[in-house]
């Protein structure tokens, strides 16, 4: 009843597009059971969304909303909103949750929703647009833009692993990297200096970055705007978002001084030139099309800012708390990721940090090309931030290999685990194989990797998260992961802060879960699971930790326990077997240097969290500078 464009559908009348807005709409919302059987609930929730964001739409009948209700506990609930894009743009699901929670609020407690009233409505933007998008006005606009993409390449030259295809199956993948805290800030300070934002900054490292792979001086890349220049559209769901093609020069080896600068204009005169919309401007261009590839651009770049979500982003902060009366947004988890151009890269802002998230063309990329094109833009990033005002041509793309060494590197020879390493921490431990090899990869996971650095990180945040929101005291908290790299990072964390780690298998039925939660007196479970609660224990989600420092936690006694791990038992029912830091290292040790494992080495880990093998397995890498690979056997059938 709010927001017109929900209740809007489209026809064509003597062959002319028009909107149909209905007086009223009343949407079904059919209530899905998912509990039972208590195994696998969270596999049919997320089959129960996909299958809802699959069905099409009937843009001529509506409605453009579709929505279910799936139960997954008795006091828990998604609710899934599927739209059409015509409909609403990323802006205008941030306005829905806000005014979902004030309706919903509202009508728990029986007092009126406080909502501001609506100035105008879809259709008078649209009303609006067409008004000025005419006359000389409309002519002003093509004419800049019909000049400043006089001329461009028609194709961005990426190298490819497969040949561009006939016509674009539009099948995509994903991977991202995090930029640490310390790289972060010198990115946004960079910025302040040249007198420019943070997107533009990460738009010029992106061109200079596609320069070097492309040998292309001049390119044009794709990037989205809110278009809502006007205050009463700031609270409006509806389609508003335009697309401009910035055209880069980085012609005559620039330094990236020069190039920002020379972006910041490029950039500054799009803003000013927005309301052409991306549609008509391709119209009146008229480039040559091809069922290939994207017109005008094939590569987009996006910083998001809003909230930090994207679809299907498994590492999106919530940006509303759990509790009676709210909810918190879970995004869906498509199994087909889609791409719409060769490659999108979103720049994704955090308090401190930075994830850079790439979704590819599986038509032209593999995920490990894509992974080292994230690589190499961190690279460089460290490199522009290091020294801006040296040619482009002149930062690396990978780390400088010491005079008189080979380009491949011999093999990292075997160093002993030394007794007196028994006598302290798991954590002091993997601190001083951090600070020994910060830019090796310690884990590696399908489409993602984190080097040392970066794990030592966000442990640490993790820790200080844990100790900021628990204290100093033991006690025990257990971690609800699927079997990927954010549990041995909350396996880190948990052993920084000198706590007990207590590990639950989401493939376990929950009434498990249960007992080992109340057997083992865990106070917390620290989670990044959606939909996950209990009633013995207090839930820390993963992303409240984002907002702690990196620094390094008080030491911990290698006497501390570290963890509590389940068995069955000869009855049937869990056991927990306990063991000190102490202990572990000592295994480790004797595990190592049995192998004689060193930093080149790669373990990869199969076995559940709650066994033996997977201590001997995780930390015997980590513990050595070596890289472990976690593999799922549910996800990949190994």
């Amino acid at each position: 009843d709010r927001h017109e464009a929900l209740r809007t559908t489209f026809t064509a009348l003597d062959g002319v597009p028009v909107q149909l807005v209905a007086p009223s709409l009343r949407i079904d919302l059919p209530l899905v059971d998912v509990r039972q059987p208590a195994a696998g609930c969270l596999e049919r929730a997320r089959a129960a969304a996909s299958a809802a964001l699959a069905a099409p739409f009937d843009l001529v009948r509506g409605p453009l909303l579709r929505a279910s209700l799936l139960r997954l506990e008795t006091d828990y609930h998604w609710l899934v909103l599927v739209f059409h894009h015509i409909v609403a743009d990323g802006w205008s699901l941030e306005i829905l949750h806000r005014d979902l929670r004030a309706l919903y609020a509202g009508r728990v407690s029986g007092e009126p929703p406080v909502l501001p009233a609506l100035p105008i409505q879809y259709a008078d933007f649209a009303c609006w647009q067409r008004r000025i998008l005419q006359g000389e006005r409309l002519n002003a606009l093509f004419a800049y833009w019909q000049k400043q993409l006089e001329d461009a390449p028609v194709q961005l030259s990426l190298p490819t692993d497969r040949p561009r295809p006939a016509q674009s199956s539009y099948r995509g993948g994903r991977c991202g990297v995090w930029l640490d805290a310390s790289l972060t800030a010198r990115l946004r300070a960079l910025g302040q200096t040249q007198g420019a934002t943070l997107f533009m900054t990460l738009l010029a490292a992106f061109g200079a970055l596609l320069s070097r792979y492309s040998g292309q001086s001049d390119l044009v890349i794709g990037t989205p705007i809110a278009n809502r220049t006007r205050s009463e559209l700031e609270g409006l769901i509806g389609f508003f978002v335009n697309t401009l093609a910035l055209r880069l020069d980085l012609a005559g080896d620039p330094s990236f001084a020069t190039l920002l600068e020379r972006v910041r204009t490029v950039a500054a005169e799009a803003y000013a030139h927005q309301d052409m919309p991306f549609e008509m401007l391709v119209a009146r261009l008229a480039p040559a099309r091809h069922l290939s590839q994207a017109p005008l651009f094939q590569v987009m770049f996006n910083l998001l800012n809003i909230d930090g979500r994207i679809p299907g982003d498994a590492a999106q902060p919530p940006d509303a708390e759990r509790d009676g009366d709210s909810g918190e947004p879970v995004e869906s988890e498509e199994s087909e990721e889609s791409a719409k151009f060769d490659l999108t890269l979103y720049a994704i802002e955090y308090d401190r940090t930075i994830r850079l998230h790439a979704v590819y063309a599986r038509d032209l990329f593999e995920s490990g090309t894509v992974t080292r094109i994230l690589d190499h833009f961190t690279t460089l990033l460290e490199a522009i931030a290091t020294n801006p005002d040296i040619p482009l041509s002149h930062l690396r793309l990978t780390h400088q290999i010491p005079s008189g060494k080979n380009i491949v590197a011999p093999a990292t020879s075997f160093n002993e685990f030394p007794e007196q390493a028994v006598e302290q921490s798991i954590g002091n431990r993997f601190r001083e194989q951090a600070e020994r090899y910060p830019d090796r990869i310690a884990i590696r996971i399908k489409n993602e990797q984190w080097t040392y650095k970066q794990l030592e990180a966000l442990s640490n945040r993790i820790a200080n998260a844990i100790l900021a929101l628990r204290g100093g005291s033991a006690e025990r908290i257990a971690l609800f992961f699927r079997h990927d790299a954010s549990m041995i990072a909350a396996m880190l964390g948990v052993l920084k802060a000198g706590k007990t780690y207590v590990p639950l298998d989401p493939a376990h039925p929950p009434a498990r879960s249960e007992r080992i939660i109340d057997s083992s007196g865990a106070a917390t479970v620290l989670t990044d699971i959606d939909g996950f609660s209990t009633e013995h224990a207090q839930i820390i989600r993963l992303t409240e930790t984002e907002r702690f420092e990196a620094n390094p936690p008080p030491p911990v006694s290698p006497g501390a326990i570290a963890y509590i791990l389940y068995t069955s038992g000869s009855t049937g029912e869990p056991k927990g077997v306990v063991q000190t830091h102490r202990n572990v290292l000592g295994h480790v040790r004797a595990y190592s240097n049995n192998l004689h494992l060193c930093a080149d080495d790669r373990l990869t880990f199969v076995s559940s969290y709650g066994v033996d093998a997977a201590v001997q397995d995780i930390f015997g890498a980590l513990l050595n500078g070596a890289a472990v690979y976690p593999i799922s056997v549910r996800e990949n059938g190994v």
